[in-house]
């Protein structure tokens, strides 16, 4: 994973959201989680919250491919908002970004294990299986 050419990207993405939001698709589900874990209702409303800087000590997750197309890399990146950890998934596409993803990361911190990961390793500690919990 080349942590640099995250950061880069992250700040294009930055700057788009900065400077026209018509530059930036966002998913209707995107939108969903963005209402349901940070109350932000709108497209827009969305745009301008990112590109106001309202995303604090932003770290790249991981840099991956998209999984129904090869050719496009999908950058996601854990970062603080609003008082929670969040999670931003995007990748560029015909002079586009896409969100891919904007919502509440579980973990306590940035670079934490997820609790639901946390919630597993002691089960599996203990001796249970976690189907036993579905």
């Amino acid at each position: 994973m080349d942590i640099k050419q995250g950061e880069s990207v992250f700040e294009e993405f930055l700057s788009s959201c900065k400077t026209n939001c018509n530059l930036i698709y966002v998913f209707k589900n995107v939108l969903k989680d963005a209402y349901i874990d940070f109350q932000i209702i709108s497209k827009e409303k969305l745009i301008d919250f990112i590109g106001n800087d309202g995303l604090c000590n932003v770290k790249v997750n991981n840099i991956n491919t998209l999984s129904d197309n090869a050719k496009i890399t999908v950058y996601s990146y854990d970062f603080e908002a609003l008082n929670k950890i969040g999670y931003l998934a995007c990748y560029k596409y015909n002079d586009k970004f896409i969100i891919k993803s904007f919502k509440r990361n579980h973990k306590d911190k940035i670079g934490d294990v997820s609790k639901s990961e946390q919630f597993k390793s002691t089960i599996k500690q203990i001796g249970l299986s976690t189907k036993d919990f579905n």
